[in-house]
């Protein structure tokens, strides 16, 4: 890179850019999420789709927010000391429990998400009285299978 002229440098960073552009829009990455969060005062719900692939696969918010808690499970368990993680953990939680709570209508799978709430909101409880960094290590490993475990058995 210090061997190259500014306009060289300058040239090769917006063809990588115009590569990554081209990119984003043959896989349409970023076009229902992005007409989403341009829009000024929107609010987000537990069933608006940010992402839909080709296949008809789609990402909602309510996906996001699980997929976040697993995330943090995963950091949790790597640095169980770290009380941010836990924190953030629950207000996922809190976020869920209030999305079903408010929107008050049937959605996908109601008995797994209820089902997940409550397994999320007990094992929070028991571990903010845990002081042994394992033994909350080793809770956050049984939360985590115990979510995969309805995941896996629990389809409706």
């Amino acid at each position: 890179i210090g061997l190259l002229t500014p306009l060289e440098l300058r040239l090769n960073v917006e063809g990588c850019l115009n590569a990554l552009l081209e990119e984003l829009n043959q896989r349409k990455v970023y076009t229902s999420a992005q007409n989403i969060l341009y829009q000024s005062q929107h609010k987000f719900n537990g069933e608006e789709i940010l992402y839909r692939s080709k296949d008809g696969n789609q990402l909602k918010v309510s996906d996001l927010l699980s997929l976040s808690k697993y995330a943090l499970s995963i950091a949790e368990t790597v640095a169980p000391d770290n009380v941010e993680y836990s924190k953030a953990k629950r207000i996922i939680t809190a976020l869920q429990g209030l999305s079903t709570i408010l929107t008050n209508k049937s959605q996908d799978k109601p008995i797994n998400k209820n089902l997940h709430l409550t397994a999320s909101f007990l094992a929070s409880k028991v571990k903010s009285e845990m002081k042994d960094s394992q033994d909350r290590r080793n809770l956050t490993i049984s939360e985590t299978i115990v979510d995969l475990a309805i995941d896996f058995f629990c389809k409706i």
